[in-house]
């Protein structure tokens, strides 16, 4: 769900880049069938998940994938806050 980015350039491209975060979600679960049973939002399980992968490169991809995800939730409340 797109947050409301009323007239901020600044939230505008946080959305786009939660969109890419989604889009490369679905990706990586139809790479790691462990993921398919997992909601997004449950981001210790996936990390949980992710230490037992064995492809190194599909491990850090996961990983990667949820600090961006969190980092976007960060930047965006920080923002908000401030009322651009």
């Amino acid at each position: 769900v797109p947050y409301p980015t009323e007239d901020c350039p600044v939230i505008k491209y946080i959305d786009k880049l939660r969109w890419f975060v989604a889009a490369l979600w679905k990706e990586l679960r139809n790479e790691c069938q462990e993921l398919q049973a997992v909601s997004f939002h449950d981001h210790s399980r996936i990390l949980d998940i992710a230490e037992n992968v064995k492809d190194t490169i599909l491990q850090l991809a996961i990983i990667c994938l949820v600090e961006l995800y969190l980092e976007l939730e960060d930047m965006y409340s920080i923002i908000n806050s401030h009322k651009c």
